[in-house]
């Protein structure tokens, strides 16, 4: 039997691990197989691999569907990538499952913005696919974390914003035993993947270590911690991860309802892109995008806690980004929103057209569990 080069048909992340349903277009019809990864902190010893696992193939949907089925909840895990030929397939399943769970409305949401990304042309996708993938089928230059898809040119744009932003006060404390070696430097694992991610990375070790592999990177141990300026201000490592992990939270919020920053605003979607955490190329990855009521764009960039100036030229770039690239004559302006702004900000922001400044408040509410 002649089969193609293999497919993502359907793609879940969890904490810390993925399950990946290949496909290979056969004489035929469809072959698939079920591909689970499963690289989490909390179940392996720091020097231990990733437990992988990959299913014998099937012909049938049935049978797919069987093979994920005996990850009980994957419906509620976070959707990565669903195949446009099996989109309407998938999106039926998704929804008697979770309906069958009595799950909320965000589930929903999540399937319906992957499955709408995923309704460009077959061929423009297979091919954006295969071309992840080697002449053995094995993924090339991108890996997951926590139910994220990582690319290599993240990782190097990280590693680029670790060298502008916390290279010369990075404390010594916080390198530990391996770095990520790249154009004669070393990078620490964990920072790297808390930049990519903007959330917390608990754990550390082979875990982190083997996302950076997987993109092709070397991992050495340190002979030596690299030098850096000692500072009584040294960031806390808690306090870092706490900011990261409450701007992850604070974007998910807001995406849910942009209505909330400013009436009339929704999420961008065109052309197979969604308007969270968008690409923007060299200028970064964009928070959120999103088109206000008279069908202008807005780009919001969050910040947990004080926002200083330099947060004026980030946003500056991802706002001329994306008047060069989406707009269509259309108007670009921009929303810093943070719980502080420094007086620098708020002068720097003065000679900026379009752009404005929103505080955000934490609200806690309690329920009873389901």
């Amino acid at each position: 039997m002649i089969m193609s080069m293999q497919e993502i048909i359907l793609q879940v992340g969890a904490d810390g691990g993925d399950l990946t349903l290949f496909g290979s277009r056969t004489a035929s019809g469809w072959q698939f197989s079920l591909s689970a990864n499963d690289s989490s902190p909390l179940l392996l010893d720091e020097g231990d691999p990733a437990i992988q696992h990959t299913s014998s193939h099937v012909t049938m949907w049935a049978d797919a569907m069987a093979l994920f089925d005996t990850y009980p909840h994957w419906a509620e895990f976070y959707p990565l990538a669903v195949h446009p030929d099996f989109r309407k397939q998938v999106w039926k399943e998704v929804e008697n499952r979770l309906h069958q769970a009595r799950c909320d409305q965000h589930y929903l949401d999540q399937w319906r913005r992957v499955c709408e990304a995923s309704s460009r042309s077959t061929n423009e996708t297979a091919l954006s696919v295969a071309a992840h993938f080697d002449q053995g089928g094995k993924p090339m230059r991108q890996t997951t974390y926590r139910g994220r898809i990582i690319t290599y040119d993240e990782a190097i744009h990280a590693m680029e914003r670790f060298d502008k932003e916390l290279r010369p006060t990075f404390p010594q404390r916080q390198w530990v035993r391996y770095a990520i070696e790249y154009n004669g430097q070393k990078y620490p694992p964990k920072a790297i993947l808390r930049l990519i991610t903007g959330g917390v990375v608990p754990g550390g070790g082979k875990p982190t270590n083997s996302r950076f592999e997987e993109l092709g990177f070397e991992v050495v141990m340190l002979d030596e911690i690299p030098a850096s300026p000692p500072s009584a201000d040294d960031p806390d490592e808690d306090a870092i991860e706490t900011a990261l992990s409450l701007e992850y939270d604070l974007e998910n919020s807001l995406v849910a309802n942009l209505g909330q920053l400013e009436s009339g605003l929704s999420l961008y979607r065109e052309n197979g892109q969604v308007g969270q955490q968008l690409n923007a190329g060299a200028a970064g990855r964009i928070d959120i995008l999103a088109i206000d009521s008279s069908g202008n764009l807005v780009v919001i960039e969050l910040k947990a806690g004080e926002a200083d100036r330099q947060v004026c030229g980030q946003i500056q770039a991802y706002m001329g980004w994306v008047k060069e690239n989406l707009a269509r004559k259309r108007k670009v302006r921009g929303i810093i929103v943070a719980d502080e702004f420094t007086e620098r900000l708020k002068y720097a922001i003065n000679v900026v057209p379009d752009l404005v400044l929103k505080r955000y408040q934490i609200v806690f509410k309690f329920s009873d569990p389901q």
